[in-house]
């Protein structure tokens, strides 16, 4: 799975795993930063810009969700989206968001309750020392590997690349 993330996403996963093999690590929390900020990549790449191309090809110019900043802003991704704010979106039941779904033939839900995750845990993360190492490293692994450790938040993202 791993050639299939974008270049951003993989160089934050190799130096997750990189800094997760230091014994000596001062704040192991960068580990969990790290392979956040991978999905946050692999998602404005498989999700966000193709969302805003659809969008635009609509002739859609401010696009969002109320009491959020607009996604779309004079044709153009916003890029002071924070990862709850597209949870909100795709949780909003907007109908170019469903319809945009159906044309790319992926799961909302499959989506959701990663980026959900992913902004909880990341978020506890951007704070210093936020983890004990092996608790990072458990959270890595959940999220990269997938079965038997968990999930592997990059699955749905993966997918939605597949079926262009």
């Amino acid at each position: 799975m791993f050639s299939l993330l974008c270049p951003e996403a993989q160089s934050s996963l190799v130096t997750a795993e990189q800094v997760s093999r230091f014994r000596d690590l001062g704040d192991p929390s960068v580990v969990v930063v790290e392979v956040a900020k991978a999905f946050e990549s692999q998602l404005e790449t498989s999700f966000l810009e193709p969302f805003c191309d659809f969008l635009v090809k609509k002739r859609i110019q401010y696009y969002g969700v109320e009491s959020r900043p607009p996604l779309l802003k004079g044709w153009r991704l916003n890029d002071r989206w924070m990862l709850v704010d597209v949870a909100t979106l795709l949780d909003s039941g907007l109908p170019e968001v469903e319809e945009f779904a159906a044309s790319r033939g992926f799961s909302i839900a499959a989506l959701i309750a990663p980026i959900r995750e992913v902004a909880k845990e990341g978020g506890k993360a951007k704070h210093r020392n936020a983890f004990p190492l092996d608790g990072a490293k458990r959270l890595k692994e959940k999220w990269v590997r997938g079965v038997p450790f968990g999930k592997n938040i990059f699955a749905p993202l993966v997918k939605l690349d597949a079926l262009l």
